[in-house]
Order: C-alpha cells, then sequence, then structure tokens
C-alpha cells in the first residue's frame, strides 16, 4: 500500500470514533459512508454502532441492504472498495440506475437531522439530538423525518416548525397541494414523538 493510501485510510478511519470495534476494512468504510452523508465529517464524529444502529431502524430492507453491500458491511464482504451498481443489481435483479436511485434516497434519508443526530457526535448535532428528546416544538419540520415531497408541500405552505405544524388541524393539511390522507397519517405518527 502506497503511503498516501495509508493515510487517507488513517484519516478516514479516524472518523469513527468507536473504531476499535470493528476491523479495519470496516471501520474504514463507515468512515466512508460517513462521508457520504456528511463530507464535514471529521476524526472522532461519528459513532460507528450508532450509524448502524441508524441504517437498521430507518430504512427498508432493500435501501439496508444496498448500502449495507456498497459499502460492504454486510458480513460477507471484506475490503476498502465500493461495490459495483452492476453487482448489487445482480444480487437484487434491479438495474445500476436503479441502485444509484435506492442508494441516494437512503442516504437523503440517513442526511435528515432527526437521523444524523443520533449518529453524529458533533455539539450541533448533539444539540438538536437533546431538543429532541426535550420535545422541542420550536424545531424545524426538518427534524421530523418526514419524506421529501411531503416536507416541501409543508415548506411552500410556509409552515416551517413542529409547532406550526401540530396547530394544523386535518382539514387544514388536507387543504396543502400533494397531502392526502396517508400524508397526514405519517405527519400524525411523527407528531407523537413530540406529544
Amino acid at each position: 500500500m502506497n503511503k498516501n493510501k495509508e493515510i487517507k485510510m488513517a484519516c478516514i478511519t479516524a472518523i469513527i470514533k468507536d473504531n476499535k470495534r470493528f476491523n479495519v476494512s470496516k471501520a474504514y468504510m463507515l468512515g466512508e459512508l460517513a462521508l457520504a452523508i456528511d463530507s464535514s465529517f471529521q476524526a472522532g464524529e461519528v459513532s460507528g454502532k450508532a450509524l448502524l444502529d441508524t441504517i437498521g431502524d430507518t430504512l427498508s430492507p432493500t435501501q439496508r441492504g444496498i448500502l449495507l453491500l456498497r459499502y460492504n458491511l454486510a458480513l460477507q464482504h471484506t475490503g476498502t472498495r465500493l461495490q459495483s451498481y452492476a453487482s448489487i443489481g445482480e444480487f437484487f435483479k434491479l438495474s445500476n440506475v436503479r441502485i444509484h436511485q435506492i442508494e441516494a434516497e437512503a442516504l437523503m434519508i440517513l442526511r435528515q437531522p432527526a437521523n444524523i443526530s443520533r449518529f453524529s457526535l458533533r455539539e450541533k448535532d448533539l444539540k438538536v439530538r437533546e431538543r429532541i428528546q426535550k420535545k422541542d416544538s420550536s424545531l424545524d419540520i426538518k427534524c421530523l423525518g418526514l419524506n421529501r415531497r411531503l416536507y416541501y408541500s409543508l415548506s411552500f405552505a410556509g409552515i416551517e416548525t413542529i409547532a406550526d405544524l401540530k396547530r394544523m388541524s386535518n382539514e387544514d393539511l388536507l387543504k396543502i397541494r400533494n397531502i392526502g390522507p396517508k400524508s397526514i397519517d405519517e405527519i400524525r405518527k411523527k407528531l407523537e414523538a413530540f406529544e
């Protein structure tokens, strides 16, 4: 291994605070995944265990499987190279393009403040986690982890905070473009954490 690659590997592995818990290649790939989620992470700012737990709790089985395979985090895979979309596509019987789309969707979900605060050890993310635990309704609706379409519909309607959303009746929500009964069910379920 050349010196530059060793340095890169050490830097990326160091992003994972609990990197000693994993073998070197797994810690490195967790660091790569953390950087794909947010490229501003620095040494010791991510809990690898919490990142894996967040992936397990928040992503669909397909999204989870694709990320674990892509970043060699599945048990049967080792190494420090991303798996190709083609090889993952063969496994899932999906096209390369669809695998790429699902990976992008999964990364988008992990970037949501409610999710990133679960595995990030940065002070700003810890403050968000603390505010979520205290059920602070002045948080931005991004912290609810709503799907992108629903988030943009609410934002376009001028709803910025969880408190704004809690004040709205189901009838008011139905008047907003692209919001129907299923969307209201999702909103109400997410708001339960702030009751």
